[in-house]
Order: C-alpha cells, then sequence, then structure tokens
C-alpha cells in the first residue's frame, strides 16, 4: 500500500491509497467509521470507474460525492510518475 494523499469532501478528509498488488485506489475516511468509501478501478476498462462500498452508497449519492471522489482520484493518478 502506497499512501498518495488526502482531500475533503464536504468537511470530511478523504485519504487515498494505492493498492500495488491490485492495481487500485482505495478511499477512506481518515475519521468516520466504517473507514472504506470505495474503490477506484483503473484497469480493464475504457474509463476508470468507483467501487462503492454499501455503508456509504447514501452519503455518496449526495451532491454527486462519488463522481468528486473520483474525479480527484483520477487526477492523481495521472499526476504520479509511470502513471
Amino acid at each position: 500500500m502506497v499512501p498518495l494523499g488526502c482531500f475533503e469532501v464536504d468537511e470530511r478528509v478523504v485519504e487515498l491509497v494505492w493498492s500495488v498488488l491490485s492495481g487500485t485506489m482505495l478511499t477512506s475516511f481518515r475519521d468516520i467509521e466504517p473507514h472504506r468509501i470505495g474503490t477506484v478501478v483503473f484497469g480493464g476498462r475504457s474509463e476508470p470507474s468507483f467501487v462503492a462500498q454499501p455503508g456509504h452508497l447514501d452519503w455518496l449519492a449526495y451532491e454527486n460525492r462519488a463522481a468528486r471522489i473520483l474525479e480527484a482520484a483520477v487526477q492523481l493518478f495521472e499526476e504520479q510518475p509511470g502513471s
């Protein structure tokens, strides 16, 4: 696991971690349980996609939060050397 950074979504800190073994980016809340929000999948698709954890579906649906997290994750991924 490689920590990539964090950002805020509506006053909640979201951390992004690269999973080397699976080639995905894990998204988690820093201070809220359950921590894991979802996974950004990059490989095997024409566009990256966000797979949400069931415990946060209502929160993610409000004001396009899932799309905002996906956008931030893709931007961070593209900024990494070798991406």
